[in-house]
């Protein structure tokens, strides 16, 4: 087994009248299998499995969508599902259940998005 030390660190200055600081830390024991950070295309006709539907155990996943112009959903893979967006640029840490696993389709045109997953113990 191995472990992952996370790290969040929100912080604002102008999103209210009060200065916004949010931090949380774990450390997060996983286990194989595993993808350490990788890149991939995402098109706009065949999603990209990240998390089977059928996988034993949840796990971590860490995406990053390095477009400059297109955003990326990011859907169950049991029922395709849409729960989420990545603009350019943007990047998202969570957890994907293994009974509904997790697929990415790009909007407009492909996209390159890095990331990674590790079964949770």
């Amino acid at each position: 087994m191995a472990t992952i030390n996370l790290n969040i660190l929100v912080k604002s200055v102008n999103t209210s009248s009060n200065v916004l600081s949010l931090y949380g830390q774990d450390i997060l024991t996983v286990e194989e299998p595993l993808e350490d950070t990788s890149k991939a295309s995402v098109d706009t006709v065949s999603p990209l499995t990240i998390v089977s539907n059928t996988a034993a155990k949840d796990a971590y996943v860490y995406i990053k969508n390095t477009d400059a112009t297109n955003f990326v959903t990011l859907r169950t893979a049991s029922g395709s599902a849409p729960f989420a967006s990545l603009e350019p640029g943007e990047v998202c840490f969570f957890t994907a259940l293994a009974s509904v696993g997790l697929e990415l389709i790009a909007d407009t045109a492909a996209c390159i998005v890095e990331y990674g997953y590790w079964t949770k113990t």
